[in-house]
């Protein structure tokens, strides 16, 4: 699989919704984010562009507001201090594992270079 591959997304956003069952014990903060990251996927996703919405999602997280549609976000992941965002910044090679296909995870971790 390339960085450019694309695949469904259906289950990731499935996981996503439901990572508190995935991983336990974290912060509201990682819970209510990762709803907010599923939504910000497209039906078909490349490693590249699951990698780009994440980091679209910390950034509207940062703001309060959806980029896409300009609507407000609700959750304990918006308007926080930039050290908590880059905390959260660090998740991603998470996220991707509990998500992603392995290949797909793979190619996810190789993009952020963790």
């Amino acid at each position: 699989m390339s960085i450019d591959d694309k695949i469904p997304s259906g289950l990731m956003k499935e996981k996503l919704k439901h990572l508190d069952y995935y991983i336990k014990g974290r912060n509201e903060i990682i819970y209510d984010f990762a709803k907010h990251f599923a939504q910000r996927l497209p039906h078909k996703v490349s490693p590249m562009e699951y990698v780009i919405a994440f980091d679209v999602s910390i950034e509207d997280s940062k703001k309060g507001r959806d980029s896409g549609n300009k609507r407000k976000i609700y959750g304990s992941q918006v308007k926080l201090s930039q050290d908590i965002y880059t905390l959260l910044d660090m998740y991603i090679p998470c996220f991707a594992e509990i998500t992603c296909p392995p290949d797909f995870a793979k190619r996810v971790k190789e993009i952020v270079d963790y």
